[in-house]
């Protein structure tokens, strides 16, 4: 068995993913909770390098399923808008 700091903040990352997962908290995909070397919870992303105290903000849900004949886009603003490519009807709500 390893010892030493690298062996002590897996298992101390274990442990806090352990404690979040108990409480419902599931991380994100990629990002994994650690503890300093004072004790405190941070959480990083190996993927994007990122790093907080903070938790990272839960995924976005996924997208609505929708009729079929319809199709979601972006606008040139980043907005998503929705089109009926066989009646050719947009609507900026989700269709029904």
């Amino acid at each position: 068995a390893s010892s030493g700091p690298r062996a002590g903040a897996a298992a101390a990352a274990r442990a806090v993913r352990s404690m979040a997962a108990a409480v419902g908290g599931q991380l994100p995909e990629g990002w994994a909770a650690y503890q300093d070397p004072e004790g405190r919870t941070y959480y990083a992303n190996a993927s994007t390098g990122e790093s907080s105290y903070e938790p990272p903000a839960p995924a976005a849900p996924p997208p609505p399923a929708l009729p079929e004949g319809w199709a979601a886009y972006n606008d040139a603003e980043g907005r998503t808008y929705y089109a009926n490519v066989s009646t050719g009807e947009t609507s900026w709500e989700v269709p029904a």
